[in-house]
């Protein structure tokens, strides 16, 4: 019976067999590549046990990896919904567009002797247009907000086990169920 290897060995090991493995090497090639070009003798079943360790501390890093950049995405999207919140409330209510104009402006004073001189010698008239427009909203922060709660949904799976469409939710809907979105990341 052979001797153990020592986890430093084990751990030399795994390295180069996850070297060959992604290589393409078969488990016999590996066994025969350790042995040319590491001199380490190694039978093929020691080579499949250390194989399944190294796919099962693969995939453990890429579950918490996957997880960690789901966290970063909602992140991200709660805060691109945060500020389309604030710029639907900003669309909403009355909104006042001014506009000044200077009619007929005459030649210009040639005799001007410093730069306080106006460069004009008068103008007619100013026209000052003040107008208040009553807005409801732009829709197209309420269609963004609903595009990022899809997939917050999605990424989260709150979809699949609420049966909510949120296509047809009303926009009171939406700020409910983008507050309980909200809480059930937080908690």
């Amino acid at each position: 019976m052979a001797n153990p290897r020592s986890p430093s060995q084990k751990a030399r090991d795994q390295k180069f067999i996850a070297e060959y493995y992604l290589q393409g090497c078969t488990q016999e090639q590996i066994v025969q590549r350790l042995k040319d070009d590491h001199d380490i003798s190694l039978c093929r079943v020691t080579v499949t046990n250390d194989l399944k360790e190294i796919r099962n501390y693969w995939k453990e890093c890429t579950n918490l990896n996957i997880d960690e950049i789901k966290t970063i995405q909602i992140n991200m999207l709660m805060k691109a919904a945060n500020e389309l919140w604030k710029a639907w409330y900003r669309s909403v209510g009355t909104a006042t567009e001014k506009k000044v104009t200077i009619k007929n402006l005459k030649k210009k004073n040639k005799n001007r002797q410093s730069k306080d001189d106006l460069l004009y010698e008068n103008f007619e008239e100013v026209t000052k247009t003040i107008t208040e427009i009553e807005q409801n909203g732009d829709p197209r922060y309420i269609m963004g907000i609903r595009q990022i709660l899809c997939d917050i949904a999605e990424m989260t799976g709150l979809l699949k086990r609420t049966n909510i469409h949120i296509e047809q939710l009303t926009i009171e809907q939406i700020a409910t169920f983008y507050a309980e979105i909200g809480h059930k990341l937080i908690s």
